[in-house]
C-alpha cells in the first residue's frame, strides 16, 4: 500500500457515494454485510461517534482530496490515539456479552479502513459513469491489478469480457475479497468481438452463513463473503434512501435545493441507463400532490420514465427534469381526460408540458413532460372546457 493515492482529481461519483452515507456502530465486520455498506459508514469496533467522525472525515479526505496512504495514517492516527482508539483494549461484545482483548486502531487496520472505503467509492463511482456511456463502451472486461500475487479464482476470470449490465457484475464486480486490486475496464462492441465476448460463466456457489446475523447468503467461490455486492449497484438505493431523509427533514426551500441539486448533477444521467427500476424526486410540491389526493410532498420520475422521454422527445434530456418545479410551482393547470393533471409554461421562450398522476399507493408521479407550443396548450384548454360543458 505503500505509496498509494488516489490521484487525478477526485471524480465526483466516488465523492457522492461517500456523502451518501450515514453512520452505523458496529462491533464486528459481519454487523454491517453485503449491500449495508452502501448504506452506511462503519468500522469495526468503533462504537462511539466521536471516532466514527473522525474515521469517516479521514476518508472523505482520501477520495475528495487523492490523499495517500502515509498522509492518511500521519494525520489520523494521532486523533484516534488521543480519542483512546488505539491498540488492544477489553470490551463487552453487546451480541454476546463476551468481554474479548480487542484490536482497535493499529497501522494495520489503517490499511484496511483506507483500502476498503477508497476503493468501494471508487468502484461505485465507476459503475455509475459506466451506466451514461454504456451507449459507446456497453462492455466491461475484468483485469487483474498490479498485485504480486493472484488469488487464483480471480485469474480464472481475468479477461472475461460481458455485457455491463450482466448478471455476473452483481457478484464479481471488484473488489471481490479483502485486499483485491482486480478491476474492470469499459470497452467498445468492436474491442469485445475483437477479444471475444466471454460464454455465460458457469458459477458454484456455497451457501455461508454470517455468525453475527444468522442471515444466509449465497457466495460466489472465489470471492470473499461480504463482497459478493456491487457497490455501485447498491449506491443508487443509497444516494436515493439518503436524499429522501434529508428531503423529509427539510424546510421547503432547503428541500427544493436539495431536489434541484440532483438535477443539476449528472446522477440522473446514469440512473436512466440503469435497468434496475428506481424513483427519483423531480419535484417538492405539495399543492400539485393534494390536488391529485396524494401523499407526500414530492413528486417522483421513474428513471423508466426519464429514459423513454428523453429517447423519444428531441429536446428532452435528462437535465430537462430540473424544469418540472418551476412548472409546478407557476404553471397552468388543465386537467386531462384520463384524470391526469396537465401543467404549462413557457421557460426559456419554448412551452412546456408535465402531467402528475397518482399511483395507486397514492404517490404522484410524472407520466409525460415535453416540450410542446402554445397553440396545443389552447387546444388542451378548449378540449377541457367542452369537457367541463359536457
Amino acid at each position: 500500500m505503500a505509496g498509494e493515492g488516489l490521484r487525478g482529481g477526485p471524480p465526483p461519483e466516488a465523492v457522492a457515494y461517500l456523502e451518501g452515507k450515514g453512520f452505523k456502530k458496529s462491533f464486528h465486520w459481519q454487523d454491517t454485510w453485503g449491500e449495508e455498506h452502501a448504506h452506511a459508514f462503519t468500522v469495526a469496533k468503533a462504537m462511539e461517534m466521536d471516532v466514527l467522525q473522525a474515521l469517516r472525515e479521514a476518508t472523505d479526505a482520501a477520495v475528495k482530496d487523492g490523499v495517500p496512504f502515509e498522509q492518511f495514517a500521519k494525520q489520523l492516527a494521532p486523533r484516534l490515539q488521543a480519542l483512546g482508539w488505539w491498540g488492544k483494549k477489553e470490551m463487552a461484545d453487546p451480541a454476546t456479552g463476551e468481554i474479548i482483548n480487542a484490536q482497535l486502531g493499529s497501522p494495520r487496520r489503517l490499511q484496511t479502513i483506507y483500502w476498503a472505503n477508497t476503493r468501494t467509492a471508487y468502484a461505485a463511482g465507476q459503475w455509475e459513469r459506466a451506466q451514461r456511456t454504456k451507449g459507446a463502451l456497453p462492455f466491461f472486461i475484468y483485469e487483474l491489478g498490479p498485485s504480486s500475487v493472484h488469488r487464483d479464482a480471480h485469474v480464472a476470470i481475468e479477461g472475461t469480457v460481458l455485457p455491463i449490465d450482466d448478471a455476473f457484475w452483481d457478484t464479481h464486480y471488484p473488489p471481490n475479497g479483502w485486499g483485491c486490486k482486480c478491476r474492470v475496464r469499459a470497452i467498445t462492441r468492436f474491442e469485445a468481438v475483437k477479444v471475444g465476448v466471454s460464454p455465460e460463466p458457469e458459477i458454484q456457489w456455497r451457501n455461508y452463513r454470517n455468525k453475527r446475523t444468522g442471515e444466509v447468503s449465497r457466495v460466489p467461490e472465489g470471492v470473499d463473503p461480504g463482497w459478493h455486492t456491487n457497490p455501485g449497484k447498491a449506491r443508487a438505493r443509497t444516494l436515493l434512501h439518503a436524499m429522501a431523509d434529508r428531503i423529509e427533514l427539510a424546510e421547503p426551500v432547503a428541500a427544493k435545493r436539495i431536489v434541484a441539486d440532483l438535477w443539476e448533477s449528472r446522477t440522473p444521467e446514469a440512473y436512466a441507463a440503469m435497468p434496475e427500476r428506481v424513483q427519483l424526486p423531480v419535484a417538492i410540491a405539495p399543492q400539485a400532490i393534494a390536488k391529485l389526493r396524494g401523499v407526500g410532498p414530492t413528486v417522483v420520475v421513474s428513471n423508466e420514465t426519464l429514459a423513454v422521454k428523453s429517447g423519444k422527445h428531441r429536446h428532452v434530456d435528462p437535465a430537462s427534469f430540473g424544469r418540472v418545479q418551476e412548472l409546478l410551482d407557476s404553471g397552468e393547470l388543465i386537467e386531462r381526460p384520463d384524470g391526469s393533471h396537465a401543467y404549462w409554461k413557457q421557460i426559456d421562450g419554448s412551452w412546456w408540458v408535465v402531467a402528475l398522476r397518482r399511483s395507486a399507493k397514492g404517490f404522484v408521479r410524472i407520466a409525460t413532460f415535453f416540450r410542446s407550443s402554445e397553440r396545443r396548450r389552447d387546444e388542451m384548454r378548449r378540449a377541457r372546457d367542452g369537457m367541463k360543458r359536457d
